[in-house]
């Protein structure tokens, strides 16, 4: 039996619609912004589209580095609070200024340390920079000088703290021979100058032994 042609175009009309309907939401749905679409109940039992926003990749990016730039930002001021420690006329702030310039290594602070290691008028702060240069990695040819001219200096904490760090220095460096012999050259002539305190000089020949 043939179906007439026009029965067909009944029965396929509305399916269709349906279809190219269906397509037409979705696309008027789906938005620039990388949204997707899932069907949910409403308060009156119907089904009603829900938009679900995807974060923007771009505005995740410059969240992260505006965190990044805010830790930046706190670690610099932390170091400006440090530093106004050490210029204190205090000589107990400038020794806690003095130990916390370990949580900021660099030339800058290694330079500073050293320094107020020969010209502090305080020992305990003369004490704490020679104890907090232990913390630099590779000491500046400079440093290693300013430690050894401390093993002279009035106070004997600050001699035999002088003299722990560069030990330490050369524990650290031992494939480094010249690096070694620099420091070993220095503490032999030290040990044998008279001008040196006598018990820094014989603990400078104990440890070279």
């Amino acid at each position: 039996m043939k179906i007439p042609v026009c029965y067909l175009y009944v029965v396929a009309f509305p399916i269709l619609t349906g279809v190219a309907g269906s397509i037409l939401f979705n696309q008027d749905v789906i938005s620039p912004d990388r949204q997707s679409v899932r069907s949910g109940q409403s308060a009156h039992g119907k089904q009603e589209a829900q938009v679900i926003s995807y974060p923007d990749p771009l505005a995740l990016q410059s969240k992260t580095n505006a965190n990044k730039h805010t830790g930046d930002d706190q670690r610099q001021s932390y170091f400006i609070d440090t530093m106004d420690l050490v210029g204190s006329a205090d000589d107990k702030e400038r020794v806690e200024g003095v130990e916390q310039l370990v949580a900021y290594p660099g030339m800058e602070s290694e330079i500073i340390l050293t320094q107020l290691l020969l010209t502090d008028s305080n020992f305990e702060v003369r004490n704490a920079a020679a104890l907090s240069l232990v913390s630099v990695k590779k000491p500046l040819d400079t440093t290693i000088h300013c430690l050894i001219s401390a093993l002279g200096d009035e106070s004997k904490d600050v001699r035999f703290s002088a003299l722990s760090t560069l030990q330490d220095y050369m524990l650290r460096q031992g494939d480094n021979l010249e690096y070694n012999n620099t420091i070993r050259s220095e503490l032999t002539y030290r040990s044998e100058n008279t001008r040196f305190p006598v018990d820094t000089r014989n603990v400078i020949k104990r440890m070279l032994e």
